[in-house]
């Protein structure tokens, strides 16, 4: 059944509907001295009842002509191109085995993406971190991964760190630092157990 045969048998069904349907009382000659009764109003009701089905069988009937349906089955969403973009966290280039500062830090895994790149830490307080050399985040959902590509962490998992604090100096780590705050040295592996 095409749009135009479908509206052809609408406009059909409201002629035929409004012709069965007696004129109201007041338009009869031996009811014009009547006074008119709320009761007796109900044909006029019924053709607006009617009226109203009529519509939405038609807005049905339309949706079903026209809808996503009439080209066939509805496509799938498209699977996703893979994971979303990794972005290098600023690091002193820290690699195991090198010497290492000794203090244990921990706190909710966090990141950002600034205007300068991402920054990421550990707290609830945004802090400067430098991470080990290779550590990249990715967003949506928020991931930390090591140099291997491994998942480390998902944000607001508490992570552990071993390392140490010191003044902010190198290009990479004033990237993300905070003014007036000392940067957080991980020279460690991360760990979501306290070691």
């Amino acid at each position: 059944m095409t749009a135009a045969d479908l509206e052809t048998r609408l406009r059909a069904s409201l002629q035929e509907l409004t012709a069965a349907t007696p004129l109201l009382h007041a338009d009869r000659p031996a009811d014009r001295h009547r006074a008119p009764s709320f009761g007796r109003r109900l044909p006029g009701r019924r053709v607006m009842a009617a009226a109203v089905v009529v519509i939405v069988v038609a807005g049905f009937g339309l949706a079903l002509a026209y809808g996503p349906h009439s080209a066939g089955p509805v496509p799938e969403r498209p699977a996703a191109q893979g994971p979303a973009p990794r972005f290098p966290l600023p690091s002193d280039g820290w690699k195991p085995g090198d010497p290492s500062l000794l203090a244990l830090t921990g706190g909710v895994f966090q990141a950002q993406m600034t205007t300068r790149g991402a920054c990421a830490w550990l707290g609830t307080t945004r802090t400067s971190f430098l991470w080990p050399a290779g550590y990249t985040v990715r967003f949506h959902p928020t991931e930390l991964i090591d140099p291997q590509g491994h998942v480390v962490a998902h944000g607001g998992q508490r992570l552990y760190a071993g390392g140490g604090s010191g003044p902010t100096s190198g290009a990479a780590g004033t990237r993300c630092a905070v003014p007036g705050h000392p940067t957080w040295y991980v020279e460690s592996a991360l760990t979501t157990q306290v070691p």
